[in-house]
């Protein structure tokens, strides 16, 4: 009985959500919001309006008990209270900042300006100075002892980032490099995609290199990324991809050999409509350290690229990246998101084979030259898988075998704000009406000759209002003007005026300065001080 009278105290929130157990947190960039979707049933129960995020890349992150979104066009981090489902905090950032959560510890990573900050994962506050690696960043990671691994392109070192310090840089390639860190058995492995190389870091030192066969090419731009490391490997095989070529390859850092398979080739929009692309093939070819001459099956890509041993890539001009994500391993298979497909790809490491790909209702594909800041994404979270196309009303559950399509924003949801046009406010309740009075006694001769007549028709003795020359009408008198059908509109305030209460109106008019007699205008109530 005490609990029923507690929870249904005033006060008490109407919906509190766990906010990290029993399901995932996907985002639409076309509303700026993130659903909850439960993991037994994939239904959504709850969502999160972010302010000003219409049309953003959002990223949702968990830290213990709290999560956080940020808001990667906008610069902003906000920490997610569970009791309202709205930010409870904020922290500004740099527009394309990389957040990366650690235990109650988050180091915001702004690659462009080589800076990064240390926040209090409650609070949203620096903690300590702000750390300047003197160039641009690539992909950074994390690991279990809370060490960050800050890759720094300009001079091609790896800095080790602990307690809020750095320490010696590790020197792991030449200056201007593009290199990127990931992880392989939380061990930080170095991606070198312009040497082609993966070095795992053992200390404060590299290892042995692992030569990669990827395609060496001129034709990207820095933000066109050519070669891409998934962000952690469950094994001592890294999946990586060549955007260029459109292979998968896994380096075992461990043995230093390297496994390629050419991706499917991208389908059209109907093929993509109906699910169809999972009849590519995939070869395998164990490469040894030494970079080998690959050949590119011909038609596999539009244009020509140049490979490491062809310096030349004849009369055809130069073949543009394909749009994939990071490869995601989970449970035996890899996961690659393809933006141009719309589509993910899905390879079995066991049968090494790639099976049907996973396409989201409602996604369409688009050209490779349109920019599209929605990104297909895909995130293991336990036993599940979840495809999301932020552009897109739904999701795909992978659990095991079994594939099922779940919409992300039903309407009635808890949290679920600002996603509805507001509604028109009701209409104003009608003025009050004058109380009747009783009849008056009759008046006097004087009263008759200077306010009216009396009626003499019929057998009623009722008081007619005086009529008023019509100067409009020469000489004529108009009529008395019949009864309003709508309120009356309110005269200005009179100096002989009493307010009187008006039951049901919430707005308050605008206030008149107005001066009763013998009174002064600062000891009315609601009135303005007349300056002196």
């Amino acid at each position: 009985m005490g609990a029923g009278l507690a929870a249904a105290a005033p006060g008490t929130p109407p919906f509190a959500l766990d906010l990290t157990t029993g399901g995932t947190w996907l985002a639409s960039a076309s509303t700026g919001i993130v659903t909850h979707l439960q993991s037994t049933t994939g239904r959504a129960d709850a969502a999160v309006t972010v302010p000003g995020a219409v049309g953003h890349r959002l990223s949702v992150l968990r830290d213990g008990p709290d999560l956080l979104v940020c808001d990667e066009d906008a610069g902003l981090l906000h920490l997610i209270e569970p009791q309202r489902l709205a930010p409870a905090r904020t922290a500004t950032l740099r527009p394309g900042t990389t957040v990366i959560v650690g235990n109650r510890v988050i180091y915001a990573v702004d690659a462009a300006s080589g800076r990064v900050r240390r926040l209090d994962g409650r609070l949203l506050t620096d903690v300590g100075p702000v750390i300047d690696l003197g160039g641009t960043l690539g992909t950074a990671v994390r690991t279990r002892d809370e060490t960050l691994w800050a890759p720094v392109r300009t001079s091609g070192s790896v800095v080790p980032i602990r307690d809020g310090g750095a320490s010696a840089p590790i020197r792991v390639a030449r200056p201007d490099h593009q290199i990127d860190m990931v992880l392989a058995q939380d061990r930080p492995v170095v991606v070198d995609g312009t040497a082609g190389t993966a070095i795992p870091l053992t200390g404060a030192r590299p290892g042995r290199a692992t030569a990669l066969p990827v395609t060496l090419t001129t034709a990207s731009v820095p933000s066109d990324p050519v070669v891409i490391a998934a962000d952690a490997a469950e094994r001592s095989t890294v999946p990586i991809l060549d955007a260029v070529a459109g292979r998968l390859l896994l380096a075992d850092v461990h043995d230093g050999t390297v496994t390629t398979h050419e991706l499917p080739a991208v389908p059209g929009a109907e093929e993509a409509r109906a699910g169809v692309g999972d009849d590519a093939a995939a070869g395998d070819t164990v490469a040894s350290t030494v970079l080998p001459d690959i050949d590119r099956p011909a038609g596999s890509l539009p244009g020509s690229a140049v490979s490491p041993g062809d310096p030349h890539s004849g009369d055809e001009g130069p073949v543009a990246p394909r749009r994939l994500g990071p490869p995601v391993e989970h449970d035996g298979m890899i996961y690659i998101p393809d933006q141009d497909a719309r589509m993910v790809w899905v390879f079995d490491t066991r049968t090494r084979e790639f099976t049907p790909p996973v396409v989201v209702p409602g996604s369409t594909p688009r050209p490779a030259a349109a920019t599209d800041a929605a990104r297909i994404t895909v995130t293991a979270d336990g036993e599940q898988v979840w495809v999301n196309d932020p552009a897109g009303p739904n999701a795909v559950l992978i659990d095991g075998t079994r594939r099922t399509t779940v919409a992300k924003q039903p309407a009635g949801l808890p949290g679920q704000t600002g996603t509805a046009p507001a509604r028109p406010l009701p209409a104003p309740p009608p003025r009050p009406q004058a109380t009747p009075v009783e009849p008056r006694p009759a008046p006097t001769s004087a009263e008759r000759a200077g306010t009216g007549t009396r009626s003499e028709s019929g057998s009623g003795s009722g008081l007619q209002p005086a009529v008023t020359p019509n100067p409009g009408a020469g000489n004529g008198v108009a009529p008395p003007p019949p009864p309003p059908t709508t309120s009356p509109v309110p005269r200005p305030p009179q100096p002989t005026d009493t307010p009187s209460p008006r039951p049901g109106i919430t707005t308050q008019p605008e206030q008149t300065l107005v001066e009763l007699p013998g009174a002064d205008a600062t000891t009315q109530p609601h009135s303005p001080r007349r300056p002196t």
